[in-house]
């Protein structure tokens, strides 16, 4: 039964290609796009950030700063996971983790 399976692990998506807030912008809000990871059964996600596009070392920056902010406003839904622990943590009160913001290319 896949449901036992998902309640009992950790299902880590390591190649979320887009944050709440990346360079790349998209027609979703972040709480529809956080929740289709939610959908999906997903405990911790690494989100894209930035990729190949040319962005400034300043944008990179305060879009990391945008995400982390995101995550650390909504510890209801969401556990910044900045060790093994925190994801633990996320997984037991049945919610998210999001802690690897990725710089790509």
């Amino acid at each position: 039964m896949p449901n036992a399976l998902y309640d009992q692990s950790i299902v880590v998506d390591a190649t979320a290609p887009l944050s709440p807030f990346a360079a790349i912008q998209t027609a979703f809000e972040p709480e529809e796009l956080l929740s289709a990871y939610s959908s999906a059964g997903i405990t911790f996600a690494v989100f894209t950030v930035v990729d190949d596009f040319p962005n400034s070392i300043e944008q990179t920056i305060k879009l990391l700063g945008a995400n982390r902010h995101y995550f650390l406003n909504r510890p209801e839904k969401f556990v910044l996971a900045e060790r093994v622990d925190d994801v633990r943590r996320a997984k037991k009160k049945g919610g998210q983790a999001g802690g690897g913001l990725c710089i790509s290319g």
